[in-house]
């Protein structure tokens, strides 16, 4: 799977929920919403700042090899790759908790396990976007890239050129 540009790092990320949900209508403007999954998509706005020209054509090449949004591939999110907290050693993690390690390498690592400690030695990071880590202590690690797709099922190169070139922007649709 193709994995997103490393662009500049200097951007804005607004990660939004979308839940899946049903409308029924009652008349009477009375609707009830039904969820359909407890679990949400995530869709993430990503607002570059300071973009050069290069990057930018990079990513509209990047677009067009994914054949705009129908091919998925790996995203990883810089900010929680450096600015997450650092792995310590026999500490308490639990389920969602993100750790990068000590020495950065782009990447970030979600818990899987609830309530388990770290070993007592910084286990040896992958760098493979979403393998899941040997066991450390007993917490179980997942590289922590996204999955994700260019948003919008009628998305053209016209509008999506447009929408990087003139507003430095691209939105992304997480995808099971």
């Amino acid at each position: 799977m193709k994995i997103f540009p490393q662009v500049s790092p200097n951007y804005s990320l607004h990660i939004i929920p979308k839940f899946s949900t049903v409308i029924t209508n009652y008349g009477n403007a009375v609707e009830q919403r039904i969820s359909l999954s407890s679990n949400p998509q995530y869709v993430f706005e990503v607002n570059f700042k300071n973009l050069h020209t290069a990057d930018k054509k990079l990513i509209l090449d990047f677009f067009i090899s994914v054949k705009g949004n129908y091919e998925a591939f790996y995203f990883s999110n810089l900010e929680e790759a450096y600015g997450s907290a650092k792995w310590v050693a026999t500490t308490l993690y639990t389920l969602g908790d993100i750790v990068r390690p000590s020495s950065a390498n782009r990447h970030s690592y979600k818990c899987t396990t609830i309530d388990s400690t770290s070993g007592s030695s910084e286990p040896p990071w992958t760098t493979v976007e979403g393998t899941v880590m040997p066991v450390d202590g007993t917490v179980v690690w997942i590289e922590n890239s996204y999955k994700v797709r260019f948003e919008s099922s009628n998305m053209n190169i016209d509008y999506f050129s447009y929408k990087l070139y003139n507003l430095n922007s691209v939105v992304l649709l997480e995808v099971a």
